[in-house]
């Protein structure tokens, strides 16, 4: 019955079930018509890792992935805290006609990523994969909110990023300076501890430091003060006033800087650390990831695969507010509901319709 159900919901219905998605409804095991949304999504989007991922699903008979094992034959991790709903499971031939592990485990967000290693579902490739190519550096937000504070205890970088965007060039311009400027002593400070082991550097509390940026104590406890200076050719006339003001800081600048004041000024060479970073190409670097967490509507899958969880719920809390829409057959922008949920509706969408999505992972 599911299979012939499955294979009435054809993409030859696609434009209109795009323009009212409550059409591709249908039910066999899904509590309600997630099972059309998903089968129609599924075969929408190109997905090349037929896996999922499900958990809190009792003895799945009422489950979001159960169609797309039976009906579409992709291959799945279930979990749940029950040993006895999971043992009923490993006993249905469900079990051995198709290719399913269940699991009986608490799931936290502790031992989550554990979890998917030891059971070979982790990363499955696409997912991590397709966001490797359009994910922003995790350093960029650490550089916003060292660099303002108090502004990212309630102002998001995505949110910041939209407002000075709306601006103007002059207000994304002044974003991209400031992010700049810290995400070079963020990336300094690691290379600085680097190249000299038995130091510790460290970034000022104070950012309005007027003297040095960063501090190095020795094994000995004795210090280095170095000057971070990051910009275009044009600032080398202000940063040789300061070298020549404070001969005992050290400066780590741009090669632009850097090479601007040694063509007039030799002598003050073994005052530079050489870190050979272009202004030109950090301020790229940077714009370019600002530009593309606007274009990933706030969407960001964080660097490390540990912090993969709480992206991925809240990518199927959008989800579910797109099927609770499609229910109760209301559009998205006319729909009373709180701009928190409407974003991450938007963000669900980008994350389906921009980049694709190799794996289902649901909560039920």
């Amino acid at each position: 019955m599911g299979k012939l159900i499955g294979q009435q919901n054809l993409l030859w219905r696609k434009a209109e079930i795009l323009e009212d998605i409550h059409k591709a409804e249908f039910q066999v095991f899904s509590q309600w018509g997630d099972d059309g949304i998903i089968h129609f999504l599924v075969n929408y989007l190109d997905i090349p890792n037929q896996t999922f991922v499900e958990f809190g699903v009792e003895n799945y008979t009422e489950c979001n992935t159960r169609f797309l094992l039976v009906n579409d034959n992709w291959s799945g991790l279930i979990m749940d805290g029950s040993s006895a709903h999971m043992s009923a499971v490993r006993n249905e031939s469900i079990y051995w006609r198709y290719d399913l592990k269940a699991v009986d485990t608490f799931v936290t967000a502790e031992n989550i990523n554990d979890l998917l290693w030891s059971n070979g579902f982790a990363g499955e490739i696409g997912l991590l994969y397709a966001f490797d190519e359009l994910n922003v550096n995790d350093t960029l937000f650490e550089a916003y909110q060292s660099q303002y504070p108090n502004l990212s205890e309630t102002k998001s970088l995505f949110d910041k990023v939209i407002e000075a965007h709306c601006s103007g060039e002059s207000s994304f311009g002044g974003l991209v300076s400031g992010v700049k400027g810290k995400l070079y002593e963020i990336n300094l400070q690691e290379t600085l501890n680097t190249n000299y082991p038995d130091w510790n550097f460290s970034i000022a509390e104070n950012a309005n430091q007027p003297i040095w940026d960063l501090i190095g104590i020795g094994p000995e406890g004795q210090e280095i003060l170095v000057q971070a200076k990051m910009g275009a050719a044009s600032y080398a006339f202000d940063v040789k006033e300061r070298m020549l003001d404070n001969p005992d800081v050290l400066f780590a600048t741009s090669r632009e800087i850097h090479e601007k004041i040694l063509e007039s000024s030799p002598e003050l060479a073994a005052q530079f650390i050489d870190v050979d970073v272009s202004n030109i190409e950090l301020t790229d670097e940077v714009s370019s990831g600002l530009e593309q967490l606007l274009a990933n509507h706030g969407v960001d899958v964080p660097d490390g695969i540990g912090d993969l969880l709480p992206f991925v719920g809240e990518i199927v809390a959008g989800i579910k507010l797109l099927v609770e829409l499609s229910k109760v057959n209301q559009d998205f922008d006319k729909v009373d509901i709180s701009d928190k949920r409407r974003i991450q509706g938007l963000r669900a969408i980008m994350a389906f319709s921009k980049f694709g999505i190799s794996s289902v992972i649901s909560i039920a």
